[in-house]
């Protein structure tokens, strides 16, 4: 067995690494601020580029899953977070906007089909973005408690935190749906979907307890867990 990242290890420690949806390629990021690619064969794992950003040390990296997009979206505790073309090997920088009290873009999920993004924030708000465009959506989510974890389905929002509540909201018209007290009440740490065989989708939910819950969704979105 070989490391992933064996022929270009980062400076400091690696807290983010993907896989492309349709590649062999890895990212691997951290503090270092910057995002190593590698293609992994299981035997050279050879490098495949590297791009520093200056300002961000990264907290979370993720490919855009848009079919022929090579972006890396990258974000950290800051104000803002990066979209790097590796194909074209250019950044576009998307800042807060204006006005935004935020400091820290560090936890946010893609939706299924790549189009979406959602950020946690201050004061248990969610902040939307158009990946594709890279530009704030006028919406936000809000809910009762800290946002400390978000997650897409193929039709929801998923997000949770201090108060241990998970809110489902709609992606289309971005009204709550649903809310879903976790059990045993331990505040979220993080959230997961993935599509079960019923049409529906399994809801993993982490928490500061250090148990994850796992809730059975239905094909509909309000749909009792």
């Amino acid at each position: 067995q070989t490391d992933a990242n064996a022929r270009a290890p980062g400076r400091a420690a690696v807290l983010a690494a993907a896989f492309h949806p349709a590649d062999d390629v890895l990212v691997a990021a951290g503090l270092d601020k910057t995002l190593r690619f590698f293609r992994v064969d299981g035997d050279r794992n050879e490098t495949s580029g590297a791009a520093h950003l200056a300002d961000l040390p990264v907290q979370g990296a993720d490919w855009s899953r848009t079919p022929g997009d090579r972006s890396v979206f990258a974000a950290g505790r800051r104000p803002f977070y990066y979209r790097y073309d590796a194909a074209a090997e250019t950044a576009v920088k998307v800042r807060a906007r204006p006005r935004a009290s935020d400091k820290s873009l560090e936890r946010f999920a893609q939706s299924p089909d790549g189009a979406l993004l959602a950020f946690t924030a201050k004061d248990g708000r969610v902040l939307l973005a158009d990946a594709r465009r890279s530009c704030w959506l006028p919406s936000e989510l809000k809910m009762s408690g800290t946002a400390r974890a978000v997650a897409f389905s193929e039709r929801c929002v998923y997000a949770s935190g201090g108060d241990a509540t998970v809110y489902c909201w709609d992606v289309r018209s971005s009204r709550c749906l649903a809310t879903l007290p976790d059990a045993g009440a331990s505040p979220t740490s993080t959230l997961a979907c993935a599509p079960n065989d019923d049409g529906g989708h399994w809801l993993f939910v982490g928490s500061e307890a250090g148990v994850v819950n796992v809730y059975s969704r239905g094909a509909s979105p309000a749909a009792a867990p």
